[in-house]
């Protein structure tokens, strides 16, 4: 037999089950832990690419300073080579001179200025002969290029209008 609520509870089932069928499920709290989790994701990207830099850009200081420490060192080492060597060019002229100090000094002094000052010389000639010469090759080219291309170039345009 069945009881008399049967009745009452098919009836709230199908009640219950009509109303499921009308109401989709909320699909906003998916979508909200989706979009919590790609913030997370993005959070987390941003945060390794900023301690990479931070990283590259420690090493590029420490590798900056170990050369800026090599340098100093390998100036110091070559001021103290040159001044041990100039000393014995002066100690050596010194006995050559009869003892006397102050001329070797003088001698060796002189010289070394003026090897400096020949070299310095020598090196911007050279430098400014170079540079003259990369620059008329290059607007030679260029001037080539315009006879190429026009049939004349910026300097016969300019001689003969």
């Amino acid at each position: 037999m069945i009881s008399p609520n049967y009745s009452q509870k098919h009836d709230r089932h199908m009640h219950d089950a009509a109303e499921d069928e009308q109401i989709p499920p909320d699909p906003l709290p998916p979508i909200m832990a989706r979009l919590a989790e790609l913030r997370e994701y993005i959070s987390h990207y941003a945060s390794v690419t900023r301690d990479q830099f931070k990283l590259s850009l420690r090493n590029l200081l420490l590798y900056a300073l170990l050369g800026l420490l090599a340098a100093i060192a390998g100036t110091a080492m070559l001021v103290t080579a040159s001044v041990l060597l100039l000393q014995g060019c002066v100690h050596g002229l010194e006995v050559l001179l009869g003892g006397r100090l102050w001329a070797a000094q003088l001698i060796v002094g002189v010289i070394v200025l003026a090897a400096a000052g020949v070299a310095a010389w020598r090196f911007a000639v050279s430098f400014t002969e170079s540079t003259r010469k990369s620059l008329v090759q290059k607007y030679d080219e260029r001037r080539q290029t315009q006879r190429n291309r026009f049939g004349h170039d910026v300097q016969e345009r300019a001689r003969h209008g």
